[in-house]
């Protein structure tokens, strides 16, 4: 067996980006390399039982961006109403403290002004929160849509799957050129 040198490789592809950043695919006319790190892993192209290579977005995250901006949505409309009700509940609270006297109900209704004025509070910082939410449900929005292109090989009883986010037309290329190889091993 004669070693392959630099001049049998047909195609590359270098993962730029994402988990696999580093490592790269070297294409040989029987075989394809996998180059990650310290890890070489060659894969006999005869072996190979398909070749499939697909741009998928992620319904997951999109699912989880909408469920994200209703939560938003819900926060942000129910702020104004809370906030309304706990400040006219702590007047009501108020009022009957003035006009009552100082005895034991006193220290009660001190309790529940404070009580009312904190609520108060947390209702006029959840439109802070639903701003917050709504911009990590555009964040996995983006994601979900973007979405990533996979490369995958079946060998033998084995799926290995590859994936580089975003559509990448050079993955497409380089899986088409794989299919090109193993085609022509068959012939």
């Amino acid at each position: 067996m004669t070693p392959m040198t630099q001049e049998d490789v047909l195609s590359t592809f270098d993962f730029h980006s994402g988990t696999l950043r580093g490592a790269r695919f070297a294409l040989y006319p029987a075989r394809l390399v996998y180059h990650a790190g310290t890890c070489i892993e060659s894969i006999q192209l005869g072996a190979v039982g398909a070749v499939r290579v697909a741009f998928e977005r992620e319904g997951r995250k999109l699912g989880w961006a909408v469920v994200l901006a209703l939560l938003a949505l819900v926060l942000f409309l129910v702020s104004g109403p809370l906030a309304a009700w706990g400040n006219g509940a702590a007047a009501d609270v108020l009022q009957q403290m003035r006009q009552g006297s100082s005895g034991a109900g006193h220290g009660v209704g001190t309790i529940l002004l404070s009580m009312l004025h904190a609520l108060t509070q947390v209702a006029e910082l959840l439109p802070v929160a639903a701003v917050l939410l709504g911009a990590w449900a555009l964040a996995w929005a983006i994601l979900g849509w973007i979405g990533f292109t996979m490369l995958t090989l079946i060998v033998g009883p084995v799926e290995r799957t590859y994936a580089v986010r975003g559509r990448n037309t050079r993955m497409i290329d380089f899986s088409e050129a794989i299919s090109a190889c193993v085609s022509q091993l068959r012939r």
